[in-house]
């Protein structure tokens, strides 16, 4: 019985120690919401076709994108995505995970609707690490070419 209570007192002292280390790391967050405007260049492309040879629903593609300052001139990190395309004209589910070096990681989930006419779409920010942990908000992106974008986030504590 000794070793059992033994283990438990272990348990809730080790318990105690992580929400404290969780607490400490949470405080990392930013405190404040924040605009971040990056430019991004897509220096990767590919894509799946799991079905016919026409590119429908379920199939995907994936981007790499290198991030950089508004000025273009230093780069501060990149993203990676995957879209499935799904039924109905347009339509996908989107999901990216976002570096900035020196700061954390972001995530971003949701459904868009391209159309020809389209210039700009938005994600929900769903998360992210470090500097990051535990925001939310949302990322706007703003196509310059077929290359070239412009990313905003606004970030909510």
């Amino acid at each position: 019985m000794k070793k059992k209570v033994g283990y438990i007192a272990m348990s809730i002292a080790m318990l105690a120690v992580v929400s404290g280390l969780v607490v400490t790391q949470a405080a990392a967050d930013i405190t404040a919401p924040e605009t971040i405007v990056l430019t991004g260049h897509m220096v990767k492309d590919g894509s799946v076709n799991v079905g016919d040879k026409a590119f429908g629903p379920g199939d995907s593609f994936m981007t790499v994108v290198k991030l950089f300052d508004v000025t273009d001139q230093t780069q501060l990190g990149e993203y990676h995505s995957q879209c499935t395309i799904q039924p109905g004209k347009g339509w996908e589910l989107c999901s990216a995970a976002m570096t900035i070096t020196g700061r954390g990681e972001l995530a971003a989930l949701g459904a868009i609707h391209l159309t020809e006419t389209t210039t700009s779409i938005e994600l929900p920010i769903t998360g992210g690490t470090g500097d990051f942990a535990s925001v939310r908000g949302s990322v706007t992106v703003e196509f310059v070419d077929e290359t070239t974008e412009t990313d905003t986030l606004n970030l909510l504590p």
